[in-house]
């Protein structure tokens, strides 16, 4: 985890001690032939946590370079840190991205292209319904039929995991599984 922001520190200084531990983690994990996963967490949870983004925030930026006006584009210009820029500048098989699609939502939305672009640095996926993280199937902003089959098409066939508060008794939470005819 990147942990939270300081008042001591800026923005680089951030990203500086952030990437040099995940260097010295991949030096590590490559010892012991181990996949290491970061994992943007939404400002909304956890306010003040350091890795808050996705990439889409530069491909936003990219998508509104000619439009100055569009806050989108604006907040894009913005961002530092990236955590899709990141894996790709430590650049090790040793480290990947846990895309947790209902972080992805909170922070970005628009998870057809989102997802897409990531997808070839993921190393595991979460899932959960926003905006009030209970299971997959409770009423919320996202379509679960539509996700998974988006993942399927993209070829992710590894675990996922469910990482959500039950809106109800535990098991009766786990119906999901059998209703988006998922297998373990």
């Amino acid at each position: 985890m990147s942990g939270r922001r300081t008042q001591t520190l800026d923005e680089n200084a951030h990203l500086a001690t952030f990437e040099a531990n995940l260097r010295h983690a991949v030096e590590r994990l490559s010892t012991e032939n181990i996949v290491g996963l970061i994992e943007p967490i939404n400002p909304v949870s956890t306010p003040g946590y350091f890795l808050n983004n996705y990439p889409t925030d530069r491909v936003h930026y990219e998508h509104f370079v000619s439009d100055r006006s569009t806050s989108r584009g604006m907040i894009a210009e913005e961002t530092n840190g990236n955590t899709v820029s990141l894996i790709e500048k430590i650049n090790s098989p040793y480290l990947k991205l846990q895309l947790d699609v209902f972080h992805m939502q909170m922070i970005c939305g628009n998870l057809t292209n989102s997802m897409q672009k990531v997808m070839p640095l993921t190393g595991h996926i979460q899932v959960a319904q926003a905006p009030h993280r209970h299971e997959p199937s409770c009423p919320g902003e996202l379509n679960y039929e539509y996700v998974f089959k988006k993942l399927r098409e993209a070829g992710y066939s590894d675990y996922i995991g469910a990482e959500y508060s039950p809106s109800g008794k535990s098991e009766m939470s786990l119906t999901w599984i059998q209703q988006y005819s998922l297998q373990f």
